[in-house]
């Protein structure tokens, strides 16, 4: 065979493994409407839908980490953020500013009565709201037991992430960017690009919903961490002990830790913020001293004002 066959051979053969990949992916993704359509019927959950994230005329959404530049914001920079929607991930349910939407999920490895205690904190947290809505990410080994407050079910929306296969094949730029078009340009309102971060699948679902500023607060990923981290006021509300208390001692965020897995968010976010430009939509990070900060648009306040 001469070179140019064994080129043609050798692209033919790639493009055919790709293929078996995402066929395979896919099929498990549409598995997972089989046991959401179950919880949904008895739970009164419901599917994700892009009008969860409206708010007024705002076409702008931010997502708030737990890192600690979240403690140099002033007043009014949080009376901006209320003016648009906002999406608290996982223990931002600590912090005193309540978000339009939770972002929560079922831990693989939580303690027993960790969610039940998440969800105490935020009974008593929004005893006097009853517009808060509730992001779902299904996984893990307490199906029956929810970070959420019973009288909030009918405002918990579910979502699927669907995976790259980054970490497992040889093309990963590749494989992300094409979930990446999959996730954000077709398939139903409630799937989206998730490789094993939070922020990667409410981005997703954010490029999905529309919205023309994406800004992300309190990613700061650099470090271990929060802003609950040592503080006694945040600390108290799960009894002094958080069950990741070893992690906070790593250097960088596990989502940005190379050491701890292949591919990292400081590889996925940036992507992701790449497809969305392309589609009219601006992916921000608040805090200039961000990991992410070099690959995105730091935002400037005064856009808002």
């Amino acid at each position: 065979m001469n070179l140019p066959k064994k080129i043609i051979s050798f692209m033919l053969v790639n493009c055919e493994i790709k293929s078996i990949w995402y066929i395979i992916f896919r099929i498990l993704v549409w598995r997972d409407n089989l046991y959401l359509k179950i919880w949904n019927r008895k739970y009164n959950f419901r599917k994700f839908e892009y009008n969860v994230f409206s708010k007024g005329a705002s076409d702008t959404l931010f997502i708030l980490g737990n890192g600690t530049s979240i403690k140099q914001l002033d007043d009014k920079k949080w009376s901006i953020i209320k003016q648009h929607f906002s999406v608290g991930v996982n223990l931002w349910l600590l912090h005193d500013f309540i978000p339009d939407c939770y972002s929560v999920e079922l831990s693989k490895d939580a303690p027993e009565g960790y969610l039940l205690t998440r969800s105490e904190i935020l009974s008593s947290k929004l005893r006097n709201t009853s517009s808060v809505s509730f992001l779902l990410h299904p996984r893990g080994v307490h199906p029956d037991t929810f970070p959420i407050p019973k009288e909030f079910f009918g405002k918990t929306f579910i979502y699927r992430p669907c995976q790259s296969l980054s970490h497992s094949v040889k093309f990963p730029r590749y494989a992300i960017q094409r979930v990446i078009r999959w996730t954000c340009g077709h398939y139903e309102q409630d799937i989206c690009f998730g490789d094993g971060a939070s922020i990667e699948r409410i981005i997703s679902l954010a490029i999905k919903a529309r919205k023309k500023k994406i800004i992300l607060v309190g990613i700061d990923l650099n470090t271990s961490s929060s802003f609950y981290t040592n503080n006694n006021h945040y600390l108290a509300q799960l009894g002094g002990t958080l069950p990741d208390t070893a992690k906070q001692k790593t250097t960088l965020h596990k989502t940005a830790d190379s050491s701890q897995k292949r591919i990292t968010v400081l590889d996925t976010v940036p992507l992701l913020a790449i497809y969305a430009r392309e589609h009219g939509v601006d992916v921000l990070v608040e805090n200039p001293g961000s990991a992410l900060a070099a690959e995105l648009t730091v935002l400037d306040w005064s856009t808002l004002e």
